[in-house]
C-alpha cells in the first residue's frame, strides 16, 4: 500500500482536481458498454437456441403473430417484446421471445420511487386444438387480494374475481385465476389440471381464443434452458388441447 501511494503521489493534484469528472466519465462509459454488450450477447444466445430448436430468428413478426401477442393481457400494456424465434413445433405455431417492463417500487429514495425492470422469456402458441375458455392464471400475491377487494372497487385497478377451488386449497393458495366465464373455467379445470399446477408453482398462463402464452415471472431464460422452457410450455398446452374426460 505505501508503494502504491508513493506511485500515485505525482498524480494526486490531478486526481483531486479531475477525480470526479473522470469517475463520472468512467461510469457513463461503463453503462453504455453494458447497454450495448448485453443485447448483443442475448441476440447471439437466442440465435444459437433457435438453431437447436429448428426455429427462425426474426426482428419483426407477421401481422398474424403480432395480433396473437397483442391479444394477451399479461404481455401487453407498456411492456416491450423482442428477440423472437418463430416456427412450428409439434404441429403447432410457436413464438418464443423476451418480454420486459418497468415495475414501480413501493419505496422512495431521495424523493424518487424505486423500481426495476422485470424480464422474462415467454412461449406463445396458436392452436386450433385448444379447448379452453379464455382465462388468466398467475402466481397469487398480496397485491391481488388488495386489488380484488377495496382497491378494485374504488379505483381503476380491477383485476377481477379470483376463482378458487375448495377441493384444491393448495392450488387456490398458489394461483390467482380469473376469466369472464367462471362456470366454463371451473368445468375446464378438472382435478388433473389443478393437480398439475399444484405440483408446478410459479407459472403464468393465459388463453385467448386459439392462443396460449406461458412464462415464469422474472425468469429470463438463457439459451441452453429455452429447450426446457419450450417443453414445459408444451406440457401446459397439452392440458388444454385435449378435452378432459
Amino acid at each position: 500500500m505505501p508503494d502504491l501511494l508513493e506511485w500515485l503521489e505525482p498524480f494526486m493534484p490531478y486526481l483531486v482536481k479531475y477525480g470526479l469528472p473522470i469517475f463520472i466519465a468512467v461510469a457513463v462509459l461503463g453503462a453504455l458498454a453494458k447497454a450495448i454488450i448485453r443485447p448483443l450477447k442475448r441476440q447471439k444466445a437466442i440465435k444459437e437456441a433457435a438453431q437447436l430448436l429448428g426455429l427462425t430468428c426474426v426482428d419483426e413478426l407477421t401481422p398474424e403473430l403480432a395480433d396473437l401477442l397483442d391479444s394477451f393481457s399479461i404481455i401487453g400494456g407498456t411492456g416491450s417484446l423482442n428477440h423472437f424465434m418463430v416456427g412450428v413445433v409439434d404441429d403447432t405455431s410457436v413464438v418464443i421471445g423476451d418480454y420486459h417492463y418497468y415495475s414501480e417500487g413501493s419505496g422512495r429514495s431521495h424523493g424518487q420511487r424505486n423500481g426495476k425492470t422485470v424480464r422474462q422469456t415467454f412461449v406463445a402458441f396458436r392452436s386450433e386444438e385448444l379447448q379452453a375458455p379464455d382465462f388468466n392464471l398467475q402466481p397469487e400475491n398480496v397485491l391481488h387480494h388488495m386489488m380484488e377487494g377495496f382497491l378494485g372497487k374504488m379505483t381503476q385497478y380491477d383485476v377481477g374475481k379470483d376463482i378458487d377451488f375448495t377441493s384444491h386449497p393448495v392450488f387456490s393458495g398458489q394461483y390467482f385465476l380469473k376469466g369472464a366465464d367462471e362456470a366454463a373455467i371451473r368445468a375446464r379445470f378438472q382435478p388433473e389440471i389443478l393437480a398439475y399446477f399444484e405440483a408446478h408453482p410459479g407459472l403464468t398462463v393465459e388463453v385467448r381464443g386459439d392462443g396460449l402464452v406461458f412464462y415464469r415471472h422474472s425468469e429470463l431464460v438463457e439459451g441452453g434452458g429455452i429447450r426446457t422452457l419450450l417443453a414445459d410450455a408444451l406440457g401446459v398446452l397439452q392440458l388444454f388441447r385435449v378435452r378432459a374426460s
